[in-house]
């Protein structure tokens, strides 16, 4: 079952991981370059005790989507940000 939600609204388990970068994987939904975010289907992240879910994700600036699309399954590094966690690297995984 997928949830809904907002990186913002989402509780951290833990903080120990925010100077290396949280690790994800999951599939674009969406890219929403106006609002400077992506909406992803991702799978579990341990590291902050998030279940499978749909949400969207700030990308620090910089970061290039311009290759990316719905669809494409994706790997990503997320760091703490003002308003949660914000994605600071994200690649397209080989089908």
């Amino acid at each position: 079952m997928s949830e809904t939600g907002d990186s913002a609204g989402i509780s951290d388990k833990t903080a120990t991981n925010d100077s290396v970068g949280i690790k994800g994987m999951g599939t674009i939904k969406m890219l929403k370059p106006g609002e400077h975010k992506i909406n992803i289907a991702h799978d579990p992240i341990e590291a902050l005790g998030w279940p499978a879910m749909v949400m969207d994700f700030s990308y620090k600036h910089g970061v290039d989507i311009s290759q990316l699309k719905p669809g494409d399954h994706v790997n990503f590094t997320l760091e703490k940000s003002d308003d949660g966690y914000a994605i600071n690297n994200i690649n397209k995984m080989a089908n």
